[in-house]
């Protein structure tokens, strides 16, 4: 939309311009009085493109739409680097590596399991922390009713199957204290993120919730849950339901990856209420681990993989999968810098050829010229003044175009995800 909306906008650009040549050579009339030997060649160079407007303004065109491209994907490029950089930290939670818990082979205790491989060295970890996960239902909130009206809904589907259903997290005290989930909104009572976290841990009947329960997520039927409202949370496996004060709501993560979403209470809150729908029984669903700072993070990744091989673990150093997932975008984007660039150089092969063909054909004019008294010197000055006149033009009206759709992508997009607004000058120029 935006590439389309920018191509008619240079369109119209362009047309103005070209047919407007007339005030341009005015202006270059005023500038260029009283130079007895410049006027007359920059006069000159200006009239045959004022002549042939269409000509003049498909040539801009040319180098106009290929900058315009090059300009707004090298821009959006640049942006889409902000954001992975804003929200890299924000998805991570302040955690370096995660390890899954699997179902067949689980691990109770992952630091007893570190110790007692040779292929980990465990000096280089700061702290292991387990979270719990298990399946909760809001009773008083019902799941999206189908698109087709037509569809027939199961009349033997339970009653508790029409509830959303999310997970519930059980976070230890280290955990709230070494996270760096940002709270959208909290209660008034906490002062600060640090303060939320902290008596959620401390007392059972607190929880927080994602951002999904914002007001605007369909998946969630456009449930919304405030801080300080009470919610009621079902337990599957029993049947019992249980009220929570809602602490607070965290900030949304732009990113398709995160430790914690739906609900989070303490651990004991979880163990006495959610333990039975637990997805891995008494075990932990997950590790978080912090290493220490000048621990190579991909290099202890693979040893963690190895010592873990048995259990079948899964490993991910957080920064790296989410790298790995935003810079597949960022490639592809730089794949097609690279057609519009090769696109570039062939716009300037096509202005010479343009240029050389005017040249014929002005075979005439060109004589006129010499009879009139100009020197071959300044017979090819007024051309190539004319043709870098029409090339600037259009590489100007393109980059300003590409820049103006640049920050109307970051205005609408990257601003609320936290992303700065950056132009890559290198990457341009």
């Amino acid at each position: 939309l935006f590439f389309i909306s920018g191509i008619f906008m240079l369109l119209a650009g362009m047309m103005i311009i070209a047919f407007n040549l007339s005030v341009v050579l005015w202006v270059v009339r005023l500038g260029s009085a009283g130079l007895k030997r410049l006027e007359p060649i920059v006069q000159i160079a200006i009239a045959y493109p004022a002549i042939n407007r269409m000509r003049t303004a498909f040539t801009m065109g040319m180098f106009g739409l290929v900058l315009f491209g090059v300009t707004i994907l090298t821009m959006y490029g640049g942006l889409l680097d902000g954001f992975i950089n804003a929200n890299l930290e924000k998805a991570a939670g302040g955690f370096d590596v995660v390890v899954y818990n699997t179902s067949s082979n689980r691990i109770e205790d992952l630091e007893a399991e570190i110790q007692a491989s040779d292929e980990i060295d465990a000096t280089q970890i700061a702290s292991v922390m387990p979270v719990h996960r298990a399946l909760v239902k809001f009773p008083d909130f019902e799941r999206p009713k189908p698109d087709d009206p037509e569809e027939e809904p199961d009349e033997a589907e339970k009653e508790e199957d029409k509830y959303i259903e999310d997970s519930v997290h059980g976070i230890v005290s280290d955990f709230a204290a070494q996270q760096k989930y940002t709270i959208e909104s909290r209660m008034d009572q906490f002062a600060t993120d640090a303060d939320a976290w902290a008596a959620v841990v401390a007392n059972p009947n607190l929880a927080l919730v994602s951002s999904r329960y914002d007001g605007t997520n369909e998946r969630t039927d456009n449930a919304q849950i405030d801080p300080g409202d009470t919610v009621r949370l079902l337990n599957p496996a029993t049947g019992d339901i249980v009220e929570k004060t809602v602490a607070g709501r965290l900030e949304p993560i732009e990113v398709g990856f995160s430790v914690l979403w739906g609900v989070i209470v303490s651990v004991d809150a979880f163990q006495q209420d959610f333990a039975e729908s637990s997805f891995r029984g008494d075990a932990p669903r997950l590790f978080v681990m912090n290493l220490n700072d000048d621990t190579d993070l991909a290099d202890f990744g693979k040893q963690l993989e190895k010592g873990l091989i048995s259990t079948g673990a899964p490993v991910r150093v957080v920064r790296e999968v989410l790298s790995d997932e935003l810079q597949e975008v960022s490639t592809f984007l730089r794949i097609f810098q690279g057609f519009l660039a090769f696109g570039l150089i062939v716009g300037i092969a096509g202005l010479a050829v343009i240029a050389a063909r005017s040249v014929y054909q002005r075979r005439q004019g060109i004589g006129m010229l010499r009879a009139l008294g100009f020197q071959p010197g300044m017979v090819l000055a007024s051309l190539l003044i004319e043709w870098s006149f029409i090339a600037l033009v259009g590489i100007l009206l393109g980059v300003g175009l590409g820049f103006l759709g640049g920050y109307r992508l970051y205005a609408l997009f990257v601003r609320e995800a936290g992303g700065a607004f950056t132009v890559p000058w290198f990457e341009l120029i």
